[in-house]
């Protein structure tokens, strides 16, 4: 491919302007030089990736075929457009134009981003296939990171905990996008010095452990169990137990050795916890497991006292089930795993007999004003507490993807779950109908992208089944 002078200074401004947050003018500029120069197949691809980078994927479309038109075998074209498709959910045909260029081309990102791909399509095993050849080739660090980060996915999704767990931990490597996440919730300015060591499996008979809560609100409810491990393995352990105040009264159960935290607006207090060692809560289980039947299980595991309150949305003669549909926004996995319309819901919601709640809170929040078959208990929710509280009283949770799910099964209460067929989550396990995890969830997935009608169809058979009605 040969490339004229001035199309390369061109393309050379234009990605000036990028780095400058000024896409629309690169853009701009390009197809002004494309007036002189319509088959230059550099020019076009570099207009179709600014297109992309603006969403408009008409666009980019159009300018990726008109390149390879004229350079078919180009695999830098052919796997720019194949992310392109796999990102505007044409899942397929992106997976066929990556390993297209793959055959043209092989080095640690195309591999890398085949393997990602691979992985939220549920190909598993073919992503663990693509990560051992990413790993081959020259990686930047940040590449490296990002094979083990998504190795550690893998094999935690298959089950082979022992060594997923091992990858997990490369999320804090200095220098990664892993532990910018991992410490973003945690200001301990005398942890991020290094003064308290980072606990790596000694002996914590007699000793104080501070740990801290990380990711979401569904991690540290799931992994919030290994705090009670600790307490059972150890003689007379002391655990400072650090969480977000969302969490703070739902974990107010635990035993005397623990002394709990929350971190928002609480910062002197958090700088004056001690400590001989500290670990991240997600780190915990690196000690502990080493496959599935190994999973600390004993149920519940999060608990609370009755309380008093009389919910008006509870009837006694029917039967009451929660229901959530629609996730944080600010959630990355948002898109797949939402049920985007009450319409999707009609087979479940046109069952009479049923008192529907809407467990919707916060940010994820939705409407339910348009639809008086589902009450709305929001007005009682203030945290993670009220919310267990609530579901307590219920018969059944149905529910997508959630912390929702998590506090369900760590109180044992019967839970079943929608889970989408793009971006499945590693802790569903691999095409499982239980999860490994909580003994009183269960796992209805969509067989196509986007489409609910599969598992939102075998709920309402076993309700009907289960209920009797």
């Amino acid at each position: 491919m040969i490339v004229h002078a001035d199309v390369l200074k061109v393309v050379e401004k234009a990605k000036l302007l990028g780095e400058k947050g000024k896409d629309s003018l690169a853009l701009r500029r390009l197809k002004e030089a494309e007036k002189k120069y319509p088959e230059d197949s550099f020019l076009l691809a570099n207009i179709a990736l600014i297109a992309q980078r603006l969403e408009k994927n008409n666009l980019a479309i159009e300018y990726y075929l008109k390149a390879l038109n004229l350079d078919p075998e180009n695999p830098t074209y052919i796997f720019n457009y194949g992310v392109l498709l796999y990102g505007i959910r044409k899942f397929d045909e992106g997976l066929k134009k990556i390993q297209k260029a793959l055959s043209y081309e092989r080095n640690s990102f195309y591999h890398l981003t085949f393997a990602k791909f691979l992985y939220n399509s549920g190909r598993t095993l073919e992503a663990e296939e693509n990560l051992i050849l990413a790993q081959n080739f020259d990686c930047t660090p940040k590449v490296r990171y990002q094979i083990n980060w998504i190795k550690a996915h893998v094999y935690l999704r298959m089950g082979n905990l022992k060594t997923g767990w091992k990858f997990f931990e490369s999320r804090l490597e200095p220098g990664t996008d892993g532990l910018n996440t991992t410490h973003d919730p945690m200001k301990s300015i005398r942890i991020l010095n290094g003064e308290i060591p980072q606990w790596r499996g000694e002996d914590l008979s007699n000793k104080t452990i501070i740990i801290n809560d990380e990711q979401g609100f569904g991690d540290t409810i799931q992994f919030s169990r290994y705090v009670l491990a600790l307490g059972e393995k150890y003689d007379n352990i002391t655990i400072n137990f650090i969480c977000k105040k969302e969490l703070f009264r739902l974990f107010g159960f635990m035993p005397n050795y623990v002394n709990l935290f929350y971190r928002e607006e609480n910062q002197q207090v958090i700088e004056e916890i001690n400590g001989d060692f500290h670990i991240f809560l997600m780190s915990i289980p690196l000690y502990f497991e080493t496959n599935y039947e190994s999973i600390y299980s004993k149920y519940p595991y999060i608990s609370s006292e009755d309380n008093k309150i009389d919910y008006p949305f509870i009837v006694k003669d029917k039967l009451n089930i929660g229901i959530s549909w629609s996730g944080n926004k600010a959630n990355p996995n948002d898109l797949n795993r939402s049920i985007w319309s009450l319409e999707e819901l009609e087979p479940l919601l046109s069952i009479n007999s049923i008192n529907f709640i809407s467990l919707q809170v916060g940010s994820s929040y939705v409407s339910v004003e348009k639809d008086n078959r589902i009450i709305d208990s929001s007005s009682y929710i203030e945290d993670f507490k009220d919310s267990l509280d609530i579901i307590k009283r219920l018969d059944l949770i149905v529910t997508i993807d959630t912390a929702l799910a998590h506090l369900s099964g760590a109180a044992n209460i019967p839970c079943w779950v929608f889970l989408p067929k793009i971006a499945t989550d590693w802790r569903w396990g691999e095409n499982l109908k239980h999860c490994p995890w909580y003994k009183s969830l269960k796992i209805y997935k969509q067989e196509n992208p986007d489409d609910w009608t599969v598992p939102i169809n075998s709920v309402v058979k076993e309700i009907k089944q289960k209920f009797k009605i």
